[in-house]
């Protein structure tokens, strides 16, 4: 099977219970969609029966085409294929799971993000969710993989099929199936997911938010957070222990009351980190610390490497990170070049201005060559091993004091090496990790030549 109505099957995304993801394209304008399938798998379809699954897959439509908000995923074209409806959305490629690198074992710790960019996503995650309740709606599974990613790292909630009306009694699902995800569902909502109340959601976004900033779940009673991320300070724990409160009316009450607490802890990061650099560098904490460096020869040639033999080739952590820190010396030659003294490389001080498929990147690069950009007609993309030394240090302040050497558009840069013959690896600079994306995502680039 190579089709699905008019779209033509690129690959596969993913497959729950009751549907199967797929990423499509629309030949006669060369456009990639997303599209879902309602394909349950036969236990599933024993126990609730089709025309329930039908109605739920139908409801799930309804609610995404009801919505039009920045920060929720809207439904483009509805079908029906071998009897089976499907309908399509944007194709996005990225999520808050993937960034954090959250594994099937949930239990497993994640990689934090920083503090300023889990605060956003929170926050947008609660515009997102504002929108649904005030017409009714409960989400009730909130959680990493479900905020989607555009190229702008605006957050999109997606998957909708667990929603329900505030106090809807004649629910969909069956007495004996589980709704929400283990860990970031809230803990009323195991026994009795048809009479939950916003503040469920509202709870998700907290182990969600709590996970972003430390890498872990949850464990009750709470440890203090700066044992857990030794930049923040006891003002978080009060709000951790109204977020995560067991008992909903603990909780905050409305998306409104946590965006604001949530604008406050932003406030005061915001304080604290004007405080820590107004210091002079001696008195600044960690100032003295050393950090593992890496001086092996850097790799300047692509090369083709296996996902299995990615953490041996690019000396990566289990979580993907860089086990040591690539240095580098920077000079910054004019307003477009900066020069790497140490490896004896000349970068783009900014690269792509927009996110691009790897065959654009390419051809960027090539214009770049042919009009000699900075007198150099041998600008490349950089391998894997060069963009690390571009990643930002995990110091837990210091990067805030100093102006930046590079444009700080560029987060996520393609690398010359490839995972497979249809996908990339990339690097993210200010997460920290490696990862890979198929020809057809997007992600910036920044040119590198030798001296």
């Amino acid at each position: 099977m190579n089709a699905i109505g008019k779209y033509r099957i690129l690959g596969m995304l993913g497959k729950g219970g009751s549907s199967r993801v797929y990423k499509v394209l629309l030949p006669e304008i060369d456009f990639i969609v997303a599209l879902k399938w309602l394909w349950p798998n036969p236990f599933l379809a024993d126990l609730m029966g089709m025309d329930r699954l039908l109605e739920m897959f139908l409801a799930e439509a309804r609610i995404m085409a009801g919505f039009r908000h920045p920060n929720l995923l809207s439904v483009w074209d509805y079908g029906i294929e071998q009897e089976r409806p499907y309908y399509t959305m944007e194709y996005l490629c990225d999520n808050v799971g993937l960034w954090i690198g959250e594994h099937v074992e949930v239990e497993r710790p994640t990689r934090p993000l920083p503090v300023d960019m889990a605060l956003r996503i929170a926050r947008e995650t609660l515009a997102g969710l504002a929108r649904m309740h005030a017409a009714g709606w409960i989400h009730r599974d909130i959680k990493p993989f479900n905020l989607l990613l555009t190229d702008e790292r605006t957050v999109k909630i997606a998957d909708f099929g667990l929603s329900a009306a505030r106090g809807e009694k004649t629910a969909h699902h069956p007495e004996n199936l589980k709704i929400g995800s283990p860990y970031y569902a809230a803990p009323e909502q195991e026994n009795n997911p048809a009479g939950v109340q916003f503040s469920a959601d509202l709870y998700s976004v907290g182990v969600t938010l709590y996970r972003m900033l430390t890498g872990q779940l949850p464990r009750f009673p709470l440890p203090s957070i700066e044992t857990l991320r030794p930049e923040l300070d006891g003002t978080w724990n009060a709000f951790f222990r109204t977020s995560l409160a067991q008992h909903p009316r603990n909780r905050f009450q409305s998306a409104a009351d946590m965006t604001e607490a949530i604008v406050e802890l932003q406030e005061e990061w915001d304080r604290r980190k004007e405080r820590f650099c107004r210091l002079e560098p001696e008195f600044r904490p960690d100032s003295g610390q050393k950090e593992p460096t890496e001086t092996s020869p850097l790799r300047n040639h692509a090369q083709k490497v296996a996902l299995s033999e990615a953490r041996t080739v690019f000396r990566l952590d289990e979580l993907f990170r860089p086990l040591k820190r690539r240095v580098a010396e920077w000079e910054v030659l004019d307003k477009d070049l900066v020069l790497d003294c140490r490896n004896r490389l000349i970068w783009e001080r900014s690269g792509s201005a927009y996110p691009e498929n790897v065959s654009q990147t390419l051809a960027r690069i090539d214009r770049m060559n042919r009009r000699h950009v900075g007198g150099i007609d041998s600008w490349r993309l950089p391998t894997v091993d060069e963009l690390i030394t571009l990643v930002e240090p995990p110091s837990r302040f210091e990067h805030f004091c100093a102006p930046p050497v590079f444009d700080p558009l560029q987060k996520r840069l393609w690398s010359s090496d490839r995972k497979s013959a249809t996908a990339f690896w990339f690097v993210s600079l200010d997460i920290g990790f490696v990862g890979w994306l198929d020809n057809t995502g997007y992600a910036y680039s920044r040119a590198v030549a030798g001296t």
